[in-house]
């Protein structure tokens, strides 16, 4: 979790929580979460995987501007 503010930007502050799923741990994920006073709030959730042949990843981001998968 961070939080700042400055008299030019404004206020900003991220959090999040990610992991590893399965029991080699190939799996990831992650949920962070930003805010600003520009944007205001922007979210996203991820998902990889790291498999014999390559890394698959996927991935959704929402703000009040825009989405993006």
């Amino acid at each position: 979790f961070t939080l700042a503010h400055s008299k030019s930007s404004g206020t900003s502050g991220q959090a999040g929580v990610n992991g590893t799923l399965l029991d080699d741990g190939r799996l990831s994920w992650a949920v962070p979460s930003a805010y600003d006073d520009t944007s205001h709030n922007t979210n996203s959730a991820s998902l990889g995987y790291l498999g014999q042949y390559g890394h698959l990843y996927t991935g959704y981001a929402y703000s009040k501007s825009h989405r993006q998968a």
